[in-house]
């Protein structure tokens, strides 16, 4: 898998759908953890910064944040995560959502920014 070449930390079992992009700088900062899946057309960043010389670099300067998406997550199509979000384990994130904060283990975010609207505890088993 070329993400992995590139840096992507990728767990066993990971399904990257198509045209997943990655942050094109700093791939070494995102890791995706075991049995995951990532919908068409993601887009996963670690850094934020602005390429041309402005003004505006002095408020916001370059960062680099690492970003997680734990194992057994589901990402489906069209969702964007910012730099240094950590996804928990067995969440969902819903078509189309943008991450901005880190999202639980076993629930189901959506909306722009993503939000908690569903506890998935109740309906998975428990953990080992």
């Amino acid at each position: 898998m070329m993400q992995r070449w590139r840096g992507v930390k990728i767990g066993k079992g990971v399904y990257i759908g198509h045209e997943v992009i990655f942050d094109r700088v700093f791939t070494d900062q995102i890791s995706i953890g075991d049995y995951s899946s990532i919908g068409d057309r993601a887009i996963i960043t670690a850094h934020a910064n602005i390429p041309s010389e402005t003004k505006l670099k002095n408020i916001y300067p370059r960062s680099i944040k690492k970003t997680v998406i734990g194992k057994g997550v589901w990402i489906m199509p069209n969702v964007t995560i910012i730099p240094g979000v950590t996804i928990g384990d067995e969440a969902v994130v819903a078509t189309g959502s943008v991450v901005t904060k880190d999202v639980p283990p076993r629930v189901l975010v959506a909306g722009v920014p993503a939000k908690v609207v569903k506890d998935l505890n109740p309906l998975l088993e428990p953990y080992d």
